[in-house]
């Protein structure tokens, strides 16, 4: 917290997760409507190291649609919310976002589309010291939370705006599906300071770049090969990961779908092994993992990071008939 609080050349860092190719709020803004459908819902929750008294609780949520201009055929314009949210430690550290996404798609053919999107949002980080300790608390080596810790914070909140972009390119067939893109986060490289100050320590520039494989091996199976990596100051970060799907059940309306897999992550050595298991049952999907720490962290860990869910739904509108005649027969 001190570090944080008056150490201006110790910055901040923005939320990620395991199953970073079912998080596309975070990775790229240009992902925005890339789906097949009218309407999704999506949600990521993450509970990280339990165990020790630093914890992390992450949540995000998006709503994403598109729409298709009457007069352009190989055109796509997608919409969509973002809400991030994000708490850590006795401070109670906390970091809510609210984000729009736009993006637009170009046709190249239908096996061949290329997407630019962009962000803007409106984060809030708030602190609470009620269950911190200061120096000034302690007197005559005996510690007394009634004494008066003998801290002035200028303000428990600090706001700002963020702005993001991002590209991204999509080759599709029935059965096989790619895609490759960049995105750019904090552009504006907004303040991230609790003390008033003419150099606040800023929120530096994020920049993701990913790939996702979708291959058909046969009727029944597919298998997915993804990898993203992330540039933060002096943060880096690199998560791959593997899954088989088997469709299990193939009546149509009663499609049941079962993925197994697992993801690693990269820091400056090794983080964490995450096994996945994911259920997609007609438009609802439904994925778990958890990460087993596998850095020096494990020492207060005993390898416990913690579990991550995430949950989709997709709505496809229902065409509409066209008018008819009845022709009755006697």
């Amino acid at each position: 917290m001190v570090f944080v609080l008056f150490g201006y050349q110790v910055f901040t860092q923005d939320i990620h997760m395991s199953q970073f190719d079912h998080s596309f709020r975070i990775m790229n803004p240009a992902l925005t409507g890339i789906f097949n459908g009218e309407h999704r819902l999506e949600g990521n929750y993450k509970r990280q190291w339990k165990q020790v008294p630093v914890d992390y609780m992450t949540f995000t949520g998006s709503y994403d649609s598109k729409f298709q201009p009457p007069t352009s055929d190989n055109s796509l314009f997608g919409y969509g919310l973002n809400l991030n949210y994000d708490r850590a430690g006795f401070s109670k550290l906390s970091l809510l976002q609210i984000a729009l996404n736009g993006s637009y798609s170009h046709f190249l053919n239908p096996n061949n589309i290329i997407t630019g999107g962009l962000q803007v949002g409106f984060g809030q980080r708030t602190l609470r010291q009620d269950d911190l300790s200061f120096d000034g608390q302690f007197i005559n080596g005996q510690y007394d939370p009634a004494n008066p810790t003998g801290e002035n914070f200028d303000r428990m909140n600090a706001s700002f705006f963020h702005l993001a972009a991002g590209l991204n390119y999509r080759y599709q067939t029935e059965k096989n599906s790619l895609n490759i893109g960049t995105g750019f986060f904090n552009i504006n490289k907004p303040a991230q300071n609790f003390l008033e100050s003419d150099n606040p320590p800023r929120l530096p520039l994020r920049t993701t770049v990913y790939g996702d494989l979708w291959l058909g091996l046969g009727d029944r199976f597919r298998w997915n090969l993804n990898a993203g990596s992330q540039w933060q100051s002096s943060y880096e970060e690199l998560t791959f990961g593997t899954k088989f799907e088997f469709h299990v059940n193939q009546r149509r309306g009663d499609d049941l779908f079962l993925s197994l897999g697992s993801y690693a992550r990269l820091s400056t050595m090794w983080d964490a092994v995450s096994p996945y298991v994911g259920i997609r049952y007609n438009s609802f999907d439904v994925g778990v993992t958890y990460d087993i720490n596998v850095s020096q962290f494990n020492v207060a860990t005993n390898q416990r990071g913690g579990p991550e869910v995430w949950v989709r739904y997709i709505i496809k509108d229902v065409d509409e008939i066209d008018d008819f005649k009845t022709c009755r027969i006697y």
